[in-house]
């Protein structure tokens, strides 16, 4: 008897609760594209994962019902080709302790955490419409210094009649989102990447070239003649003007960057050649 209720409690329970439906929530790896227009970080990186990858969550579905995956197995693989876009080379790790550190000379270590959520106000389909994908990508370098902390929020959507040939369609738009996302915030970081971006931007050059512009002479009859020139006032005969001085120090800045790496030899060429021209 007592049997019997237990196995009825159970069961509506159950019920109310609404079942589970299993999703895979991976991306297409095929849209997981780099980057062209910005230049890969040349580094090498080594990630590990903070949970246990086969870690099986549950989120809400439609119709009371809920939907589970496991969210690390399935966005990885994504996670290691957009890393792979970044980097000049990707190690996976099993801590930020492993001696793959030293052995593949990994300048940064990432630890990456992942948070979802799903809903739908549908309640007659259980497959989700609405799926969220957080990743948190905490980065350091080799001797564990904590360097930056990345945040990338994917959203993921789908209609009821997409449904037919994806239940986990809205899951695999949010990881495939959240993947972009990070990799766009890696691309920018300026402590992984040395302010490069800086000096790539053509509005950053203007201004540089115009707060070197000599300020405008007042050249009107009423004023007095100016006073000779002393020795306090007189240029040495082996000094730039300002606007080559600035050029000087571009070029300067430039050759750091070629030598540490962070561009190579033909963005060198090609921004020397437009500092030359500005001069």
């Amino acid at each position: 008897m007592q049997f019997a209720k237990l196995f009825f409690s159970v069961l509506i329970a159950a019920v109310i609760t609404g079942c589970a439906h299993p999703l895979v929530i991976s991306p297409d790896i095929s849209k997981i594209e780099r980057d062209s227009s910005a230049p890969a970080i040349p580094k090498n990186v080594g990630y590990y994962i903070l949970d246990d990858r086969e870690k099986e969550v549950t989120t809400a579905g439609g119709g009371g019902d809920k939907v589970r995956y496991k969210p690390y197995k399935d966005i990885e693989t994504g996670f290691y080709k957009m890393l792979s876009n970044v980097f000049k080379s990707v190690s996976v790790l099993k801590s930020d302790k492993d001696i793959e550190i030293s052995k593949n000379e990994i300048n940064y270590i990432i630890s990456l955490d992942v948070s979802t959520n799903s809903s739908s106000p549908s309640m007659f389909t259980w497959p989700p419409t609405m799926f969220g994908v957080n990743l948190n990508c905490n980065i350091k370098n080799e001797a564990g210094k904590n360097i930056t902390s990345l945040l990338a929020v994917g959203e993921g959507h789908a209609e009821f009649d997409e449904f037919k040939s994806d239940h986990s369609l809205a899951g695999k738009r949010a990881s495939q989102d959240a993947l972009m996302k990070m990799q766009r915030s890696l691309l920018n970081a300026p402590e992984l990447t040395g302010g490069y971006s800086k000096i790539e931007t053509p509005m950053n050059q203007a201004n540089q070239q115009n707060n070197t512009q000599p300020a405008p002479t007042n050249t009107t009859s009423q004023q007095a003649p100016a006073p000779a020139n002393t020795a306090s006032d007189t240029p040495p005969s082996n000094t730039l003007p300002a606007q080559s001085i600035s050029a000087a120090d571009k070029l300067r800045d430039l050759k750091a960057l070629y030598k540490d790496g962070v561009i190579d030899k033909k963005d060198f060429e090609t921004k020397k050649q437009e500092i030359l021209k500005s001069m």
